[in-house]
């Protein structure tokens, strides 16, 4: 799915919100603004946006923040509670934008933190002011050898 100029028409709200968030981007140390839009399940999107620290070791990637705003309105939950199959149904798509750097994909530190919710799912990034300006790349293809969950779950069972 690497493809990028597939069929963006299921994508152009996702990509829309994301260059909305990267407006409410506090980053004063760095002055590099990030955006970024999930879609869940549900259809809602949460938008995120870096917020910074002066200790920088406590900055929060839009990618973070996003998903934080989508398991604290419950979509997590409520998920689960219609009975969607895993944690990885609760979450659709992402879209992420840099105007500074279009074309940048999640830092391996959210790519991380996102592989707790996602595999498969569509990950955009946004490449240019223009609707046609995106490539879109499938979880799986962008973090194929990441530590997953049942990687942790199994090691913790291990009497080794």
């Amino acid at each position: 799915m690497s493809d990028s100029k597939n069929d963006g028409a299921p994508f152009c709200d996702l990509i829309e919100a994301a260059r909305k968030a990267v407006r409410l981007a506090y980053c004063p140390y760095s002055n590099f603004p990030v955006g970024a839009a999930i879609k869940t399940h549900s259809g809602l999107i949460y938008l995120g946006a870096n917020i910074e620290n002066a200790s920088l070791t406590q900055t929060k990637h839009a990618e973070e923040v996003a998903l934080m705003n989508a398991v604290g309105n419950f979509e997590l939950l409520n998920a689960t509670r219609i009975g969607l199959d895993k944690k990885f149904a609760f979450v659709r798509s992402l879209a992420i934008y840099v105007p500074k750097a279009p074309g940048t994909w999640p830092c391996f530190n959210c790519r991380q933190t996102l592989s707790e919710f996602f595999r498969d799912q569509p990950i955009i990034t946004i490449t240019g002011p223009g609707e046609d300006d995106f490539e879109i790349m499938r979880f799986s293809e962008l973090a194929p050898h990441g530590m997953l969950a049942s990687d942790v779950l199994e090691a913790a069972r291990s009497t080794d």
